[in-house]
């Protein structure tokens, strides 16, 4: 056990705790155990981590007025933990990082996955993580002394085949290059980088699990490679590849993990990963996959028998299991609430049906990291009561622990978190209103989703205002109201603009010439503000000029708008060109959602 006074004064700290009248005292448990009686308080735990819930569960108790009581938890899951993508602009800080572990220890949450494709250091490669905030050594050390502090097991989380587009676009990765993102298989130098790679983590962290990575490598084998050699089959070539990665993690003492999707992407007929019938994979696949962990990932489903049966087929691939959800942050600006907690559910249940033994929570940060890491936080508790009540957790449960942990009412965090939205069978994303350009409607959602997208801002809003959260650096309040406030505005654009044009409704027009437009300037110019300061409190600096980019070209572009609308207001122009093409509605062949204009995605 660790320096239990340390523990004590994080975990209170965290929580905002007073036990300065409080007689406390250790006791060895099985599980999770606390007592309190008086100003006597009992706290006991099979593992650092479990101590550490035990003493929050101390403070929520005592917080919330009671007396007396007795708490035992056996926790559902042997791990229970996070993963924090590190690779999409945003690295985070050091003491962001800390104080990330601080609310993971609080809960009790045992194990924390740094995503790294190319943001660690491999001294060999002095491109890899070029000017992209990469961790040192002494960094993640760092981290890892202190998340071990707290009973956190913090894993390596690499790519070892695919995913690595940020390092294969210099010319210093050409010998290890098979396509634009994905490592040629069975040449010498490929393996070469991977033992540095898997070396560099040996040298930084204590523990003897790896997570390598290698999904979505969907063109392995069909670039350089196929030139090379011809078209060969992919399952060996995945198996033969994966074997010596395997081998290369034994050497340095690590027991590796792998997302699973490949092996089910190229058994399926449509090159699916969520299969819908069952997947048989023959002894011979089976009997070639080298001794590695698989990752089952899946965050988008909300019912369960569609886990169930993923579970189901994953278990023949016989290999040890682990399941990653998601908390989903990963859509732009804000949380999606009603994603994240009807599918958690429902995959936690599931895993805890069928016996898996490890979950976590995965939080990509997909397209720039545009949502702060610390807007996931509200939803760890998903995780942390479904490990520690099993099938006996409540929704009060969940939303009880989130509040306490985070000092903020849960329908806070759902009006937040409605910045996305199912409608009418749509899956609708307010990046899509946020960035839209007022004369191009590319919104691909019909405009009855995008009226009732409105209605929802407007009550998301007005909650938003009325709000009581803790003053931090992040601002998250001021930051949420600026998100909402900028979405109506050009969602109303969206809706009105191009039919006042058309029925010379000049009234209008001039109203979003001079009032909205302006508005919407200012609202950018300030909001631009506030999302620097609250990335310079989390992130490393790296990273934040692809923001600054989004926000400096919607302020131009909106200037443009401006300019246009004066013109034909003025009789200088006769017409708005943009206005007067016929629009259709909007659907594209790739998810290219960023920004809303017909030519150009960056």
């Amino acid at each position: 056990m660790q320096n239990f006074e340390f523990i004590k004064k994080t975990v209170f700290d965290t929580i905002g705790f007073d036990a300065d009248n409080i007689s406390l005292e250790v006791s060895d448990s099985d599980g999770v155990y606390v007592s309190f009686k008086g100003e006597k308080a009992v706290v006991g735990g099979k593992t650092t981590a479990m101590l550490c819930r035990a003493l929050f569960l101390l403070a929520k108790n005592i917080s919330e007025g009671k007396k007396s009581f007795e708490i035992r938890e056996t926790p559902v899951f042997d791990d229970c933990g996070v993963m924090i993508d590190c690779s999409r602009n945003g690295v985070m800080k050091v003491d962001a990082v800390k104080k990330y572990i601080n609310c993971m220890a609080a809960l009790g949450l045992n194990f924390l996955m740094l995503y790294t494709e190319d943001t660690y250091t491999i001294e060999e490669y002095k491109f890899f993580g070029y000017l992209r905030g990469k961790y040192s050594k002494e960094e993640l050390r760092e981290i890892d002394d202190y998340a071990y502090s707290l009973g956190v097991e913090v894993i390596p989380c690499i790519q070892t085949l695919g995913h690595l587009a940020q390092y294969l676009q210099w010319s210093e990765s050409e010998p290890i290059v098979d396509t634009s993102s994905v490592l040629i298989v069975d040449e010498d130098a490929t393996y070469k980088f991977i033992e540095a790679a898997i070396r560099s983590m040996r040298e930084c962290f204590r523990t003897n699990r790896i997570h390598i990575g290698m999904d979505e490598a969907h063109d392995v084998g069909l670039g350089k490679f196929l030139k090379k050699h011809g078209y060969q089959n992919r399952f060996e070539t995945l198996n033969r590849h994966l074997g010596r990665v395997v081998e290369i993690c034994n050497k340095y003492g690590y027991k590796p993990m792998m997302w699973s999707d490949m092996y089910f992407r190229l058994a399926s007929p449509n090159g699916s990963y969520y299969v819908d019938s069952e997947i048989d994979f023959s002894k011979e696949i089976t009997d070639n996959i080298a001794d590695v962990d698989m990752v089952y990932w899946d965050y988008y489903h909300s019912n369960g028998k569609i886990y169930d049966l993923q579970i189901k087929c994953h278990k023949k691939l016989l290999r040890p299991l682990l399941f990653a959800g998601g908390i989903s942050i990963w859509y732009g600006q804000l949380p999606w609430h009603e994603e994240t907690w009807n599918n958690s559910k429902a995959a936690l249940r599931s895993c805890a049906r069928n016996g898996v033994r490890s979950v976590f929570a995965t939080i990509w940060d997909d397209d720039g990291c545009e949502t702060n890491i610390f807007f996931s936080v509200p939803y760890l508790p998903l995780f942390s009561e479904y490990c520690y009540r099993g099938s006996k957790t409540r929704d009060r449960d969940i939303i009880s622990v989130s509040e306490f942990l985070t000092k903020t009412k849960f329908k806070t965090w759902e009006a937040i978190g409605s910045y996305h939205a199912y409608i009418d069978g749509t899956a609708a994303h307010g990046k899509a209103y946020f960035y839209n350009d007022p004369f191009y409607n590319l919104v691909p959602y019909k405009t009855e989703v995008s009226e009732k997208m409105l209605d929802r801002y407007k009550e998301a809003l007005t909650t938003v205002n009325a709000a009581k959260m803790p003053k931090d650096s992040l601002h998250m309040k001021k930051y949420a109201k600026h998100i909402f406030k900028i979405s109506i505005l050009k969602t109303e654009l969206l809706l009105r603009l191009r039919d006042a044009y058309l029925k010379k409704d000049k009234e209008y027009m001039t109203y979003a010439a001079e009032k909205v437009i302006p508005e919407l300037i200012k609202l950018f110019k300030e909001l631009s503000e506030i999302h620097r300061e609250q990335w310079n409190a989390t992130y490393k600096p790296f990273g934040y000029e692809v923001i600054s980019f989004r926000y400096g070209g919607s302020i131009n572009r909106l200037k443009d708008i401006k300019k246009s609308l004066g013109e034909y207001l003025s009789g200088e122009s006769d017409s708005i060109p943009e206005l007067e093409a016929e629009q259709y509605p909007a659907t594209r062949r790739l998810n290219t959602y960023r920004f809303f204009t017909p030519s150009a995605i960056f």
